[in-house]
């Protein structure tokens, strides 16, 4: 079971670094490694779409397999690329 006051001190601390960051790809890494702490699970991704709107793109990873190359995820294929064709959640 999570902690909630636990929850609410990381919540605090990513704020504030998310207030002194200027990367995007520095802050994109600060909300993973939140959400790997906050949520049960070994692995956190944060996903943006290129240039061409085709593809998602790893913006952040933290947890196990940073050694392994991301998986790509592109228009139309799998869940993933659903939300890439459709513009919306899943």
């Amino acid at each position: 079971m999570i902690d909630a006051q636990h929850s609410l001190d990381v919540l605090l601390e990513l704020t504030r670094a998310l207030t002194e960051e200027r990367s995007l790809r520095k802050a994109l890494a600060l909300v993973s490694e939140a959400a790997l702490e906050l949520l049960p699970g070994d692995h956190a991704s944060i996903r943006v779409l290129d240039h061409t709107r085709t593809e998602l793109l790893s913006g952040a990873r933290s947890g196990s397999g940073l050694g392994k190359k991301p998986v790509r995820h592109t228009h139309g294929k799998g869940v993933a690329g659903w939300v890439v064709e459709n513009g919306e959640i899943a």
